[in-house]
């Protein structure tokens, strides 16, 4: 979702899709969001 980057600035409220998991990489885990999809709120 890269493509979306230069859409949103630092204080846009936005609504976020997504699946939260655990990341785990060199035995450290870390909570982390897969976004499905998100948009300007209303």
């Amino acid at each position: 979702m890269g493509h979306l980057a230069e859409e949103y600035r630092i204080g846009d409220k936005v609504d976020v899709v997504g699946v939260l998991e655990i990341n785990s990489f060199n035995g450290v885990d870390s909570l982390q969001i897969n976004m499905k999809d998100v948009m300007r709120s209303l």
